[in-house]
């Protein structure tokens, strides 16, 4: 009773903010509630469902194609590029200079590149293996290179 009273609490609080919808709001609620309430976290907290859209952020200036292909060569087997900009592109094809968004192929899963001001975004969706997030920080590390 105490936590739908604190959930319902946190919802009208919550509802009408933009950036806490969805998972977000779950995870926020999973937060307050290992702060909160140790002894119920167990009940609620579980890690069979990571964050959905997980994002790094990349500070590198002059972000193109060949650091990008020349980062997927490092992995074994070789990453490959999958989609550009929402098209469905070849293992081997080079997207247009003025692209937008990747979506490349790891050896664990996808990661999504969103070129920002700043360098760009890697983005990881679904259910994000271990794997997948460890190749994702090394894949940032060779692009901040």
């Amino acid at each position: 009773m105490l936590f739908q009273n604190y959930s319902s609490r946190l919802k009208q609080k919550y509802d009408s903010h933009p950036l806490i919808i969805g998972d977000i709001y779950l995870n926020a609620i999973r937060l307050i509630i290992r702060e909160r309430f140790p002894i119920l976290s167990s009940l609620v907290i579980t890690n069979r469902d990571p964050l959905m859209g997980m994002e790094i952020e990349v500070k590198t200036a002059g972000l193109n194609w060949s650091k990008i292909s020349g980062s997927m060569a490092k992995f074994e087997p070789k990453g490959t590029i999958r989609m550009a900009d929402g098209q469905l592109t070849f293992p081997d094809e080079e997207p247009a200079a003025d692209w937008k968004e990747l979506r490349i192929a790891l050896p664990a899963g996808m990661v999504t590149i969103r070129k920002t001001l700043t360098g760009a975004m890697l983005v990881t969706w679904g259910n994000v293996s271990q794997e997948l997030i460890e190749q994702r920080d090394s894949f940032a590390k060779m692009l901040e290179e």
